[in-house]
């Protein structure tokens, strides 16, 4: 890959204003989504829902095995330097390891949740009610892990048509046909069963709704890879490759749990409606850092490209252009949900005004976030994935201990002052660990 700073500019502009689109797409089906379920289910529904699929997406995420990371690093390399037999082998490696690894991680994981009110005390926790072993806690998470080999095999398929340089086909059918057709089965729900609908039928919607768009992705990476490797006898370097994935896995490991250690502790120790209440806010603030991940997307790439080729300069450059933008453009919508908050949530009903707090607090984090850019990215794409492993590491033991100590004492405030405290000091890592190993400053400082 050889890129002058125009064609770098360019690929990041085109593949940004892709990625934009669709981004926005998802962010506005998202909120749809969210707030129709909160809206016609209320926030014991929704929490239950949401607590179930987010133990889902970890145990998935953790059974990619970095192969994810990894795939996103190398595909485009190896295709480019035409090794196809190697990048045939790397895909058929990827997926058995994947899939292997969801089943016998789902098995272990709907144990571990149906056990949970007995493993909690243990490590001096009281569990909540709703950890109760019944049958309809039993039904809930069968259902629901059932998703977990679909959402790893979505998320092999997506990252490698990205690296493949497929923006659009690598996020269409998880960003806009995943909500979409959520969207439009909620509604189904409550016109056919009103709000007599289970959390349980809520559950499994979705996850008929994630089997199809594990379909289309896995049907779009054969569509692209078939005409490339068709006469391709693949070759194998697993123990290359294991060893590659191992600290991408470590990483993405401790970044899904820490991700979506709020939502598990709070269903662990309270009760599914504060999750509800608490997830609104939460989600909203999200769309705050929606230009960061969407031009953080094709970033990625372009960081392996210019940092194989030494140009420092013109990556110290892109890379505070785009803080400064992404800045910019997203300050505005931090300040109007600190304005607007209040009203903002009483659109999902009473009951969730009582996340404004958090709300505000979040939002404020995500202000900090943004000011500091792309540092994770520039130590993934560059080879330091062992600093970003301990960064995220040691900030994932802060959060843990933080979200033990203040969740008992202060409910969902507590969740959301222990996510702001580690959003801040990683970032501080983020900024620091760039600037030791690579003399890049990835913030707007």
């Amino acid at each position: 890959m050889n890129l002058s700073t125009n064609e770098s500019e360019g690929f990041l502009l085109r593949g940004s204003l892709a990625s934009f689109g669709l981004q926005a797409g998802s962010m506005l089906l998202a909120f749809v989504a969210s707030f129709v379920i909160a809206r016609l289910f209320k926030a014991e529904k929704f929490g239950t829902y949401t607590f179930v699929f987010t133990i889902a997406s970890i145990i998935s995420g953790l059974a990619v095995c970095g192969f994810d990371n990894l795939l996103l690093r190398e595909v485009g390399r190896l295709k480019t330097q035409g090794k196809l037999a190697l990048l045939k082998g790397l895909f058929l490696t990827s997926s058995i390891t994947t899939f292997l690894a969801a089943c016998l991680f789902s098995v272990v994981g709907y144990q571990i949740v149906m056990h949970l009110d007995s493993l909690l005390p243990i490590f001096g926790i009281s569990p909540s009610p709703e950890q109760s072993v019944s049958s309809e806690n039993r039904a809930l998470f069968l259902v629901g892990f059932l998703a977990i080999p679909l959402l790893a095999l979505i998320r092999l398929s997506n990252a490698s048509l990205l690296g493949l340089k497929h923006i659009v086909a690598g996020q269409f059918p998880e960003s806009i046909v995943k909500p979409f057709l959520f969207i439009l089965t909620l509604l189904g729900l409550y016109f056919f069963l009103g709000s007599n609908t289970s959390a349980y039928q809520l559950i499994q919607a979705n996850v008929g709704i994630i089997a199809l768009v594990a379909l289309v992705c896995l049907g779009l990476l054969v569509y692209y890879l078939t005409p490339l490797l068709r006469s391709t006898t693949a070759q194998f370097q697993h123990s290359i490759w294991l060893k590659a994935a191992f600290p991408f896995f470590l990483i993405s490991s401790v970044s899904l749990v820490k991700v979506k250690l709020d939502i598990v502790l709070l269903g662990s120790l309270t009760n599914y409606t504060d999750v509800g209440i608490y997830t609104i806010p939460a989600k909203l603030s999200e769309l705050i850092r929606f230009i960061l991940v969407m031009v953080n997307t094709v970033m990625a790439p372009l960081i392996v490209g210019l940092y194989a080729e030494k140009k420092m300069q013109e990556l110290q450059n892109i890379v505070r252009k785009s803080a400064w933008f992404i800045f910019l453009v997203s300050l505005p919508i931090a300040l109007a949900f600190i304005v607007g908050g209040r009203f903002l949530l009483s659109l999902y009903g009473e009951e969730y005004v009582a996340g404004y707090a958090i709300l505000v607090l979040f939002s404020c984090a995500q202000i900090f976030n943004l000011a500091t850019g792309f540092g994770a990215s520039l130590l993934m794409m560059t080879g330091y994935e062992k600093p970003a492993f301990w960064a995220q590491f040691a900030i994932f033991l802060l959060e843990l201990i933080l979200h033990l100590i203040l969740i008992p004492m202060y409910g969902v405030w507590g969740a959301a002052l222990a996510v702001a405290i580690s959003v801040v000091f990683y970032n501080v890592l983020l900024v620091v660990l760039p600037m030791y190993y690579l003399n890049i400053n990835p913030s707007i400082m």
